[in-house]
């Protein structure tokens, strides 16, 4: 009986440990889960072949979606665009359609609840004491106001913010602005309209320092009161070379063809459209191909969608140029401040 039990005991410890295998196993299957690029990879290649089982793809097709929801768990504010056009946008607005409404709409879902979280963190995340130009902010707003979501029909068909959210973090990303503002008012030096000199306090004081220790140095050079430098003027003031002024007289006659030049540059007239919100038009520009929409997000601005021939979508002009590829939801854009239409103009005559 000992014998038999001693067998007995030996095999379950076997079986046991044949079985405890396939745990590793299941720990480097999760370990070897494919990167989006990968994913894409795999399955673009089995549908071009296109003697892929029918089961086989659907594999291929979970380990994408799956791929996707790791990315979107990952992804920062500003990469959430890019997520949804170039993204999810790629298998569910394709023709004919790659995923299913039901995959869509739980990538999009996802997309949504990580994009309100994420927007939260990196709204508080703005640190006043850092200098930012005011541009920064008004792209922070622009990308708001552009991500709020949208339906069609009922459906969560576009966005990664709620409304709700998206007002919220409007009211704090204007009021952080206000804040940085007040706190930089004293510490910048504006050199020009477009460039801006950084001073500390610190740097100020040692800079005023300097000033005082060298104004001394000035007042004990008695070398410029001395009078025979002044003689040597009033005899150079009393030669003929004064009568040659005419020649400076001609200077005008240059400014003049700038003047003219100013009142036909290129520049942008915006108006109001229900549909997108705004619209705008161009004159004076003599290079009909200029490039508007880039101008728009060199500035800070979101550009107002282009309409399409189905109704409530339009065609996506975000990436600075009319992709007549993509339709989304037709949303309004906010008008743009008066600062950015100024900041068109500048761009436009580059």
């Amino acid at each position: 009986m000992n014998k038999k039990i001693f067998i007995i005991s030996v095999l379950t410890i076997l079986l046991l440990g044949g079985c405890g295998t396939t745990e590793p196993n299941k720990v480097e299957e999760t370990q070897v889960q494919p990167t989006y690029k990968d994913a894409v990879l795999d399955y673009d290649l089995a549908v071009m072949k296109g003697d892929t089982p029918a089961g086989k793809l659907e594999e291929l097709k979970k380990a994408l979606i799956a791929a996707i929801l790791k990315d979107i768990s990952n992804i920062e504010f500003r990469g959430l665009w890019n997520m949804e056009h170039e993204v999810i946008d790629k298998w569910c607005r394709a023709n004919p359609k790659t995923f299913t409404d039901e995959e869509c709409y739980k990538l999009r879902a996802a997309l949504l609840k990580h994009g309100d979280k994420t927007k939260d963190e990196f709204v508080d995340s703005i640190d006043i004491t850092k200098f930012m130009a005011d541009t920064e902010f008004w792209m922070i707003l622009v990308a708001l106001r552009d991500g709020e979501r949208k339906t069609l029909n009922g459906k969560l068909a576009y966005g990664y913010f709620s409304p709700d959210n998206v007002k919220e973090a409007i009211a704090k990303v204007k009021q952080k602005m206000k804040e940085h503002d007040e706190y930089w008012a004293d510490k910048i030096e504006t050199v020009s309209d477009e460039v801006k000199v950084v001073t500390p306090p610190e740097k100020k004081d040692e800079v005023e320092e300097e000033k005082k220790e060298e104004t001394p140095v000035k007042e004990e050079t008695p070398v410029k009161e001395e009078t025979p430098v002044k003689e040597e003027t009033l005899v150079k003031e009393e030669t003929p070379v004064k009568e040659e002024t005419p020649v400076k007289e001609e200077t005008p006659a240059i400014e003049e063809p700038a003047a003219t030049i100013n009142e036909s540059l290129c520049h942008i007239t915006i108006s109001e459209n229900e549909l997108l919100g705004w619209d705008f038009s161009l004159a004076d520009c003599d290079n009909i191909n200029v490039n508007a929409y880039d101008c728009f997000l060199q500035c800070g601005i979101q550009p107002p969608l282009v309409s399409s021939e189905e109704p409530e979508l339009c065609h996506e002009t975000a990436g600075g140029f009319i992709d007549y590829n993509v339709l989304i939801p037709c949303i309004p854009m906010p008008i743009p401040l008066s600062d950015q239409i100024e900041c068109i103009d500048v761009c436009l005559n580059i």
